[in-house]
């Protein structure tokens, strides 16, 4: 289960609007109406998306007990998708091109029996695509609070995520935002008073010879997603500095520290991205 055991990476949103912001049991009753098994075959077309139990690929039940938590919902969503190989067609349509030629090896086909050939492969494709054996299953973790109006999607990346938001939408008409660095930045200073500060937010300039640019926040738009790779380099700073441990506003503390991989890029886009792998990539030299 995504958010319950070993290593996780996720998308994070804000719940913009929700006509039941008490989750209960008329929830799993849309879970059920929406499970991936009721979403009928996936075609070559439309992946095939739908809720599943969360703890696995294939578990399809869904219940109070084992869904809801209070205020917080977990589950999966499975995206099928059916794609012929490229490769695959391409054989087919060779065997087909020989099989129409063999009286005339080489023979260049009219208009009329290339649309014969083509129409042979496609309805081939539909036949060998219709038993599942090109399907491909992709499951994502959800982690729904309602207390917080935050929604978590582990891993899938972002096609998958703009799937899963459509399933989302279709359930439960939730209207979701992009929670990323900038916008939890944003809405600190509005909380704590700060829209002169936040108006007046640019990237840091750590080296003299660096002009502060970077190279993914266009100059047409308002971005301010810089601020969580800064964040990043602060707490590398804090754990080699300061202390692997940092206190939190309810008095909590969280133990932290980077390893196995450090990815590195260019802000300016001059010297590329970098990756270094290693027990503890921070103490290298690279790093």
């Amino acid at each position: 289960m995504g958010f319950f055991s070993g290593p996780m990476s996720f998308d994070r949103f804000h719940i913009e609007s929700s006509k039941a912001q008490k989750l209960n049991a008329k929830h799993i009753e849309r879970l059920e109406q929406f499970v991936i098994a009721q979403s009928g075959e996936p075609s070559l077309d439309e992946p095939r998306v739908g809720f599943t139990g969360g703890g696995h690929l294939l578990d399809l039940s869904v219940s109070a007990e084992k869904n809801l938590l209070d205020d917080v919902l977990h589950c999966g969503i499975r995206i099928d998708t059916t794609k012929v190989p490229a490769a695959l067609r391409k054989a087919w349509l060779q065997m087909e091109v020989e099989t129409m030629t063999a009286d005339e090896p080489g023979r260049r086909l009219s208009k009329a029996e290339r649309q014969q050939v083509n129409e042979a492969v496609e309805e081939r494709v539909q036949q060998e695509a219709g038993d599942g054996r090109f399907r491909r299953m992709q499951h994502v973790s959800l982690l729904w609070d309602a207390g917080q109006e935050f929604l978590y999607l582990s891993g899938g990346g972002s096609t998958a995520a703009e799937q899963c938001l459509d399933l989302l939408s279709r359930a439960f008409e939730l209207s979701l935002d992009r929670a990323s660095a900038g916008w939890l930045a944003r809405q600190w200073c509005l909380t704590n008073k700060h829209e002169a500060a936040w108006e007046a937010l640019v990237p840091t300039v750590f080296h003299e010879e660096a002009s502060g640019a970077i190279a993914w926040v266009s100059d047409l738009s308002i971005n301010f997603d810089f601020v969580g790779n800064e964040f990043l380099l602060w707490l590398w700073w804090h754990f080699e500095a300061e202390s692997d441990t940092i206190q939190l506003a309810d008095k909590s503390q969280v133990v932290g520290m980077l390893n196995r991989t450090l990815s590195l890029e260019c802000p300016e886009a001059l010297s590329g991205k970098e990756t270094i792998s290693a027990e503890s990539p921070v103490r290298l030299p690279e790093a």
